[in-house]
């Protein structure tokens, strides 16, 4: 009542006693790695640029899609929500929808690419995920697994030093464990 703004009060009612919540698994990012889909060494000269050699490299695993395709949905989805997440990183995100599972292509960059992120800062880093839209689930705990690798001291630091994409693959399983 002496609230001088809009104050809501929420009350569940108690019909059980509550349970403790069940432990939350990690996601297994193993399934979704494929060195076919990991690139060392790129130097694209913009994001479009970018965008097609994802497409390219994707292709590889899923040589159903077409590549414009591709391109067109990555270039709609960065113009809906930049994708650059900081620290040199990017998550851009395609939905697919004839396609039937989710993809991670990876790209570390030769050079940083100007890529207009939130923090001002060029972007080398890409983890770029290709999915039907039935599998948003994946999607996310893709994202949410690579966000937590990507907090973890030194990470960043050392994926830029692999010179292989089995070396990435190698360092990403490590740190799964």
């Amino acid at each position: 009542d002496r609230a001088v703004c809009s104050v809501v009060l929420l009350k569940s009612p108690r019909i059980v006693a509550r349970s403790r919540p069940a432990k939350v698994g990690t996601f297994e990012l193993g399934a979704h790695l494929q060195e076919k889909l990991i690139g060392v060494g790129l130097k694209p000269d913009n994001k479009v640029e970018l965008f097609e050699r994802i497409a390219e490299k994707f292709l590889l695993a899923c040589p159903t899609a077409h590549k414009d395709e591709v391109v067109m949905a990555l270039v709609n989805r960065e113009a809906a929500q930049n994708t650059g997440v900081c620290q040199g990183v990017a998550m851009p995100h395609a939905t697919l929808p004839d396609i039937h599972e989710t993809f991670l292509v990876i790209e570390v960059l030769s050079e940083p690419l100007d890529y207009d992120a939130p923090d001002n800062e060029p972007v080398d880093v890409i983890f770029a995920t290709l999915g039907p839209p039935t599998h948003r689930d994946t999607h996310l705990n893709l994202l949410g697994a690579l966000s937590r690798m990507v907090l973890r001291p030194d990470f960043l630091d050392t994926l830029r030093g692999k010179k292989a994409p089995s070396q990435i693959v190698e360092l990403i399983s490590e740190c799964q464990q």
